[in-house]
């Protein structure tokens, strides 16, 4: 799903679960990977070392999980 800074799409398809990879429009570099946590047993996010996210991308990634992640 394409955002006005970010882009989410799925990165690997797992036995029951997806991964997605949260990357950067522009350049294309992978922010973040939201994935299903066996421990949490439910969809968590990891952001790559040193990234900043604005509200408005915050917000976006919100949208997508709400949207797209059961």
């Amino acid at each position: 799903m394409k955002y006005k800074y970010i882009e989410i799409k799925e990165i690997a398809q797992k036995p029951k679960t997806k991964v997605y990879g949260v990357f950067n429009i522009k350049y294309g570099e992978k922010l973040a990977e939201i994935y299903w946590d066996c421990g949490w047993r439910q969809y968590v996010i990891t952001y790559m070392s040193n990234c900043k996210f604005s509200l408005g991308c915050t917000m976006d990634i919100i949208d997508f999980w709400n949207k797209e992640v059961k």
